[in-house]
């Protein structure tokens, strides 16, 4: 019972946990598109950090815009001002 409670908030992104990925690859937007799929996984992406800006991604139906918002040397700092547990 509690089990389905919990996903069905988390669909709701009444729960969703603010996440940070790292890194520019191929492999980050589709985890994005993934997470933003399934939100009873209870993440939200926020944001992307990596050592240089990715491309401007072409406009996507599988997930919203994600922005890139710093390097990993700036993660501590971006965490913190993002709410990032």
């Amino acid at each position: 019972m509690r089990n389905s409670i919990q996903r069905r908030v988390r669909k709701s992104h009444l729960s969703a946990a603010p996440t940070l990925l790292v890194g520019n690859t191929a492999l980050v937007d589709h985890l994005i598109a993934h997470m933003c799929a399934l939100p009873e996984y209870g993440l939200r992406p926020v944001g992307v950090i990596a050592a240089e800006a990715p491309p401007t991604p072409e406009p996507s139906d599988a997930h919203p815009p994600i922005p890139y918002v710093g390097t990993p040397d700036q993660f501590g700092e971006l965490a913190r001002s993002m709410g990032i547990e």
